[in-house]
């Protein structure tokens, strides 16, 4: 009886070890840290932590493709506040994409027809986001509020920025040369930002020209993908 005691402690003891062995790896789908300073240069300060449940999150069902797991239908990606002790802004990021180092995939925008104040706009730290890889399904040609309301239906889903989608897609493409939000069909998600205080940013049409990022005055068959913060 001893002896099985002793197992039974011993199983558990390993047990743990395995589990904070697994929650310390970083996923094979995320682009971190690694991945920064592999194509474009030092992030600064230290990545932040992923949740400590991120492997039960990435291989539990999906809230919008329940058939497939959230790994399978997200990306995974650390937004940096800084690159290069640059703050990483569209307008920064424009230039990283052209000019990746050690085999990335370069890219550009084909169209960035933002304000000045949003293609400057940076944030204060770095952290962690899954965005869907498509829109929602059932987003296209709904109205903005709408899809603001399909969003919000999930917990703790939320509208990206633009800025957030814009790095979620590059820095995919620059590993993988996957188009996500592509150009075949025409495929956009609307964005948190106002333009002119009227229209909705739109972030996609990725293809041979690049990605585009303006106004959705512009364009047609709009849908929204969905963002997830990590803490």
């Amino acid at each position: 009886e001893n002896e099985l005691g002793n197992c039974a402690s011993v199983s558990k003891a390993w047990c743990q070890v395995a589990y904070h062995i697994l929650a310390s790896r970083t996923p094979s789908i995320a682009f971190g840290r690694t991945q920064w300073e592999t194509y474009f240069g030092d992030i600064g300060e230290e990545e932040p932590p992923l949740p400590g449940n991120i492997w039960q999150i990435l291989k539990s069902p999906c809230p919008f493709w329940p058939e497939k797991r959230v790994k399978q239908t997200h990306l995974l990606v650390l937004i940096p506040a800084s690159v290069n002790d640059e703050p990483l802004t569209l307008e920064s990021l424009g230039d990283l994409v052209q000019n990746p180092q050690n085999g990335g995939h370069a890219s550009k925008y084909d169209l960035l027809d933002l304000s000045n104040k949003l293609r400057q706009e940076s944030g204060k730290q770095s952290y962690w986001v899954l965005m869907t890889r498509d829109v929602l399904p059932d987003t296209r040609n709904k109205s903005y509020e709408r899809q603001k309301e399909k969003v919000a239906e999930h917990e703790g889903y939320v509208v990206s920025k633009a800025r957030e989608a814009a790095v979620c897609l590059f820095m995919h493409h620059v590993s993988t040369k996957e188009q996500l939000y592509g150009h075949e069909p025409w495929t956009f998600t609307l964005c948190e930002e106002l333009v002119r205080k009227q229209f909705p940013a739109a972030v996609g049409g990725f293809g041979p020209g690049g990605l585009d990022v303006g106004s959705s005055h512009f364009v047609d068959d709009v849908g929204m993908g969905a963002l997830r913060k990590l803490s």
